[in-house]
């Protein structure tokens, strides 16, 4: 199981000072990518008597994502150096849970999360700390928008803040009233790589296996907790890592008709094939024209 990292575990140099201060061999995490936590976001909810101030948590939160490290499995003694660093001072808890790739893939990871019992809510963070964490987000290219709202106790979605839709969802669509209800703006034009499924009346993206472009449209909405909750339920995604879901939320990278990208979360096919055919435009639309 990988190990997700998204806070002062990121700086090596601070990953060696603890180990040298406490005459332990250094603790060296080896990268396999980047990710995202799903649902949850970045927030200083507890005073960490080590650190001076208020260290990161990651509570839940619909739609939004936190973007950390995958690292590599660490051996027994490393991951037993890492409770101990995570308890010095603080009051995390050791979790098991699924991150997302950049590349739409779930992977189960474990991580740490304040003890719910202890969270407060908001405690500002040490300037040494947050200096660590900016450190840690430099040496693996990370943006530090929601880092920046957390530590001035806001909220910010994270590198995540779109949802792409290229179905029945789209403007015009059966499902596009969704969107309206929710006030999703944008809806500029957008692609993604991947396949379409021909469904019957709906398609199903696919992102393993021959790929292409898929045509669809982003959204934002104000509210993504109260969104990704009705389309969720719409879309039977049953939750990150959880079987039996027709469709499971995904994150991948979209391209804007102005040639820029960013990430967004869409919904990938995930029940049986059954020998269905694929879209060769990736445009359901255009399979739809007469």
């Amino acid at each position: 199981m990988l190990y997700f990292g998204y806070g002062s575990n990121l700086c090596s140099g601070d990953l060696t000072r603890w180990s040298r201060d406490r005459g332990l061999p250094s603790l060296r995490l080896v990268r396999e990518a980047s990710g995202f936590l799903p649902d949850r976001r970045l927030a200083f909810t507890h005073r960490s008597t080590t650190r001076g101030g208020g260290v990161l948590d990651i509570p839940e939160a619909r739609g939004c994502a936190v973007a950390g490290v995958l690292f590599r499995a660490p051996a027994g003694d490393a991951i037993a150096m890492l409770d101990r660093k995570e308890s010095e001072g603080h009051t995390y808890r050791r979790i098991e849970t699924v991150a997302l790739t950049e590349e739409g893939a779930e992977a189960p990871v474990f991580t740490y999360e304040v003890e719910p019992a202890s969270r407060e809510p908001f405690v500002s963070p040490a300037p040494g700390y947050l200096e660590a964490v900016r450190r840690g987000y430099d040496e693996h290219g990370l943006a530090q928008e929601a880092l920046d709202a957390a530590a001035r106790g806001g909220s910010h979605p994270g590198a995540v803040a779109g949802l792409f839709v290229y179905g029945t969802l789209r403007r015009g669509e059966e499902r596009y009233p969704v969107l309206i209800r929710h006030e999703a703006s944008d809806g500029g034009a957008a692609t993604t790589t991947g396949a379409l499924l021909d469904l019957g009346s709906y398609p199903g993206l696919i992102i393993d296996g021959a790929k292409g472009s898929v045509a669809g449209e982003i959204y934002h909405a104000a509210d993504p907790e109260a969104l990704f909750a009705e389309l969720d339920a719409i879309e039977t995604f049953r939750g990150f890592g959880v079987p039996g879901s027709l469709y499971r939320r995904a994150i991948v990278r979209v391209r804007r008709a102005d040639g820029g990208s960013a990430f967004a979360w869409t919904y990938v096919y995930a029940g049986p094939r059954n020998n269905f055919g694929i879209i060769d435009s990736g445009d359901w639309r255009a399979r739809r024209q007469p």
